[in-house]
């Protein structure tokens, strides 16, 4: 990677540019201890790639994929993100309330 890619790939989010980029970036959040269901490197790997093939970068999917039973799942916020950058279909929330 050039280091205008670099620069490129850091102004549009997108950091992971290889399962290398992918392997040290899951690595890192690992370490990091912030994320309760990825405690191994191997685990985060499983996360980031999945929210990569969504078209989430490794911080959203670190966020918005969880772990159930084994499985990994994709959480709402992911889902509205989805919905929301298809460019079908927008919605604003009018009201929130606990009914």
């Amino acid at each position: 990677m050039t280091d205008d890619t670099k620069a490129l790939a850091l102004r549009q989010g997108n950091l992971i540019q290889s399962f290398d980029d992918a392997a040290r970036a899951a690595t890192a959040m690992a370490k990091s201890g912030y994320f309760q269901d990825s405690k191994e490197a191997s685990q985060a790997l499983v996360k980031i790639l999945a929210g990569q093939e969504m078209g989430f970068g490794a911080f959203a999917s670190m966020n918005g994929i969880h772990i159930i039973k084994g499985k990994p799942g994709v959480g709402a916020n992911l889902q509205a993100a989805a919905v929301k950058g298809s460019g079908k279909y927008d919605y604003k929330v009018r009201e929130l309330t606990d009914k």
